[in-house]
């Protein structure tokens, strides 16, 4: 963050700004009465992540007070667009709050070329809705003779430090410019503006809002947002920014990939867009994200705990652990495998963890890519080289619960015991397959059982996907279903803290995590029952995954419909406040930069929205698509932080299951 200055040649003085880094097209912001830019725009500036300089007025902030300015709007735009000039940050996307916006109307009209877009906060337009009037009326003679402690003492506590920073002068002349007879001139001039615009209300109410509209200003309202709506509702109107801007001067085409093509013609994604609010674009709140989100997904009903009817199968005690290989029913199909692990010798209830398994590519193994067995041995070859490309080379789940957790890992739907047999698949993946097959053998590889098996799951995804769809569910549908069984199962484990567990994941496992403990709060038996989440290089908008990361990812996140939802990141929000860390991958080839770095805003400000913005940490790891034990460590950290403390004994109350009774 730097600062700059401009001279102005009609007078002794200087309007100046703070410059703020990031990438992207510049935004130049202008605050309202009696506040400074920095005050007003930093926390948006943050969150856009776009360069730009936040410009104090001038006799505001930082700018000088030189006594020739007369404070009238063509003054103070002519002023601006000398600091704008300067800047070296021109065109820019003006975001203008109240006093600012009625500024920037008048820079649009006498300086365009300065603009590619106007968004105008609350701006004061109509004489009538603007104010406050004692602040107009006061004899500018009286300020230095307790006029200016009288004003200040009328303003909200809250304001008031900030308040007195201005000249008073110019808070009593800024206050009575836009509401003389230029004022009254501001509608026709912003309805007659060349330069895209969008007018954000929050309590005001514009005599001419249906006029400007039909003039092609685009006007929204922010329910529940104030006359500083911009910090009242940070996350609506962080979005409705940056679909605006986005509208207003969208990104050129990007050139034909191959491993990029949407596979549709171009411009469906506009006429969607223009169709239904498509990823979130109208600013859900989490209750209506989890409530489409279960919709979309299609989440069959599922057992009891009792119906599950679990099964410890063995025992076991190696390397400073206690486990338990499980099993339970799922409803259809083959049993469900599962794997308790506890810090050996512990037999009180513990900190919980539910551990979910990546896709990897790789459905012949699950829960084993997370924890071995009895003999400490991985279950499969493939499996030593999934941990080392993946989790940092070691079994993670086993070092969590060294670290005294009571963690539950399981095979997720479609994969270990719950895959698809060869025999259910259809001919037309099979066909597929084979021919790969075929290829392969000729080349003089030798593919074991589970090398076979993967190489038909692939084609195969797609068509269980369909009949999924038909169904009424989805692969993402189906995971969340037995993961809610697991979770359930879990929580009901004696040796499991009370006071709720944490779900964790890398890549599709981090997407189950995210869903998991989005659906779990809508289910009177599992309220609380998630007490923190890590979704770990699994986080992107959505907008900017298409098309070229598309088909980067398998049917476990792009569920039909996921678009209707919100956006995906919102998606991840939705448990909000339960605590949540998001991992980025800053090489990451599944996801794009712009997409990571958008979703870390769009995570903040709904956590902010939830008036719990210290329970959300989003950090960026500069590695590939990976959870390596740097991460690991950090996450394992983090559920400590959040996670009840447990009671280990020598002598339990009732067994856990991976204990010794």
């Amino acid at each position: 963050m730097t600062t700059g200055a401009a001279r102005l040649a009609r007078h002794d003085g200087s309007i100046r700004w703070v410059s703020v880094p990031g990438a992207g097209h510049p935004v130049a912001y202008l605050h309202g009465l009696g506040c400074s830019s920095l005050a007003s725009w930093a926390g948006t500036a943050a969150r856009l992540g776009r360069p730009g300089v936040l410009v104090d007025l001038v006799g505001h902030g930082r700018s000088d007070r030189p006594a020739s300015f007369d404070h009238s709007l063509p003054e103070h735009a002519d002023a601006v667009a000398v600091a704008l000039t300067a800047s070296g940050r021109a065109p820019v996307d003006l975001i203008a709050h109240s006093l600012g916006g009625s500024v920037a109307v008048v820079l649009a009209d006498r300086h365009p070329h300065l603009l590619r877009s106007l968004v105008l906060v609350e701006p004061g337009l109509d004489p009538v809705a603007v104010g406050p009037d004692h602040v107009a009326a006061t004899d500018e003679a009286e300020l230095a003779h307790g006029g200016w402690e009288r004003l200040l003492a009328r303003e909200d506590p809250e304001r008031r430090a900030e308040v007195r920073t201005t000249d008073p002068l110019a808070f009593v002349r800024g206050a009575r410019t836009v509401c003389d007879a230029l004022g009254g001139s501001l509608n026709d001039l912003l309805s007659r503006t060349r330069t895209p615009t969008l007018l954000i209300a929050g309590h005001r109410t514009y005599a001419q809002w249906d006029v400007l509209q039909e003039n092609g200003i685009r006007c929204e309202r922010i329910a529940g947002g104030g006359h500083f709506v911009m910090l009242e509702q940070p996350a609506r109107f962080h979005r409705l920014v940056e679909d605006f801007t986005a509208r207003a001067h969208p990104a050129p085409p990007s050139p034909p990939s191959t491993s990029g093509r949407l596979g549709a013609f171009d411009g469906l994604h506009d006429v969607v867009a223009r169709s239904w609010p498509l990823f979130g674009a109208d600013a859900p709140d989490p209750e209506t994200v989890r409530g489409r989100l279960r919709a979309a997904l299609g989440v069959p009903l599922r057992p009891t705990v009792a119906e599950a009817g679990l099964v410890v199968h063995e025992r076991w005690t190696r390397d400073g652990l206690d486990g338990a290989e499980v099993s339970w029913e799922a409803g259809f199909g083959p049993r469900v495998r599962g794997r308790v692990l506890r810090p050996a010798g512990q037999a009180g209830p513990l900190p919980g963890a539910l551990f979910l398994h990546c896709h990897g590519g790789v459905k012949s193994v699950g829960l084993d890519k997370l924890a071995d067995g009895a003999d400490g041995r991985p279950a499969h070859p493939r499996v030593a080289g999934i941990r080392d490309g993946l989790y940092g080379g070691v079994a993670s789940a086993e070092d969590l619960a060294r670290r005294g957790v009571h963690v539950l890992v399981h095979d997720g739907f479609g994969w270990g015991s719950r895959r698809t047999p060869l025999s259910a698949l259809p001919a037309r993946s099979e066909a597929q397959a084979g021919h790969e097959l075929a290829v392969r053998t000729a080349r003089g590889e030798r593919l074991d059982e589970a090398a076979v098996y993967d190489l038909h799951a692939g084609p195969a995804e797609d068509a269980v996907a369909k009949a999924l769809g038909v169904l009424g569910t989805s692969w993402a549908g189906m995971l969340a279903r037995e993961d809610l069984l697991a979770l359930d199962l879990l929580t009901a484990d004696p040796g499991v803290a009370p006071g709720g567990v944490g779900v964790l994941g890398l890549s599709g496992g981090g997407a189950r995590a995210a869903i998991t403990a989005a659906l779990a709060q809508d289910e009177p038996h599992l309220a609380g029952a998630v007490g923190a989440v890590v979704v770990a290089a699994m986080v992107s908008t959505l907008r900017e995954a298409l098309p070229e990361h598309l088909h980067c990812h398998t049917w476990a996140l792009m569920t039909p419909g996921l678009g209707r939802v919100a956006d995906w990141p919102q998606v991840v929000a939705a448990s909000a406040p339960t605590p949540l860390l998001v991992q980025f991958a800053a090489q990451d080839a599944l996801f794009p930069a712009a997409g990571m770095n958008r979703a870390r805003g769009v995570l903040a400000d709904a956590y902010a929205d939830a008036g719990a913005p210290d329970r959300f940490l989003g950090t960026v790891h500069d590695v590939p698509h990976s959870f390596g034990r740097t991460q690991q460590g950090e996450a394992f950290d983090w559920l400590a932080r959040h996670l009840p403390a447990g009671r280990p004994t020598d002598q339990p109350d009732a067994p856990p299951l991976g204990g010794h009774p």
